[in-house]
């Protein structure tokens, strides 16, 4: 570490009798007397399909520190993804196998936890609605489909995890679909299970396939991001959608 320190060493009478004060900047670098060793370690190590295959996305962590995460292949029926528990000892419990069509398919994105113990995500593909992704809910091991994505125009393919507002109210992205040629969604799902299209993307110059989640202020104002689109050339935005959907 640099620590730069200004000294006053005294005062020179110029030639006209003006007093000058001379001031010497003197660097001190401090160098620790150690430094700190960092330790990577692997916690857990998936080993075949029926534990778990491609963890692609972030973890949630509880209050006594367990891990939750979803892994998009693997699992016990058929390989179409799990959601999985890893434990403060390193052992990992898979809470859900995903069938496939019409159950759901390939989680792509991580998990939302509440205080109730309950686990919300989004998978990728799979559902009642013709295998265009679904948002779910996990509860001690069971699994309920909150949502089935219809393609366009209610929205398709939802890689993104999501935000959950204190009246249970759940919001994320799907990489398409949408009422303005397919080009991506933010969507709300309230306690009911109804969808609403918050906001349909349009392409360039407008944004085009967000691809990850949002962030939502206290306000209730929401943001994120869009892979492609922007008045830029097309290489994609950071938006901002307000409570009144502009």
């Amino acid at each position: 570490m640099n620590t730069a320190r200004y000294f006053l060493r005294g005062r020179v009478r110029g030639s006209e009798g003006a007093l000058v004060a001379v001031i010497v900047f003197l660097s001190v670098i401090v160098v620790p007397g150690s430094a700190r060793a960092q330790t990577f370690t692997v916690l857990y190590t998936f080993t075949s399909t029926a534990d778990g295959e491609q963890p692609d996305a972030s973890l949630s962590q509880d209050a006594a520190g367990n891990l939750y995460g979803t892994t998009q292949y693997g699992g016990t029926k058929g390989g179409y993804g799990t959601v999985f528990k890893l434990d403060t000892a390193g052992k990992e419990t898979v809470l859900r196998s995903f069938a496939g069509t019409p159950d759901a398919e390939d989680p792509y994105s991580g998990l939302t936890l509440d205080k109730a113990g309950n686990f919300y995500g989004t998978t990728l593909y799979g559902g009642t609605g013709g295998g265009f992704g679904t948002v779910f809910k996990v509860h001690a091991g069971k699994e309920t489909l909150l949502h089935s994505f219809a393609g366009t125009p209610d929205g398709e393919d939802p890689r993104s995890v999501l935000v959950r507002d204190g009246a249970g109210n759940l919001y994320g992205t799907t990489q398409y679909g949408g009422t303005n040629g397919g080009f991506g969604t933010v969507f709300k799902l309230d306690a009911k299970g109804k969808l609403t299209l918050l906001h349909s993307f349009a392409g360039t110059p407008d944004g085009e396939d967000p691809y990850a989640g949002l962030l939502r202020d206290k306000a209730g104002n929401l943001y994120g991001t869009t892979q492609y689109g922007g008045s830029g050339g097309g290489f994609g935005t950071v938006f901002k959608l307000d409570t009144s959907g502009n």
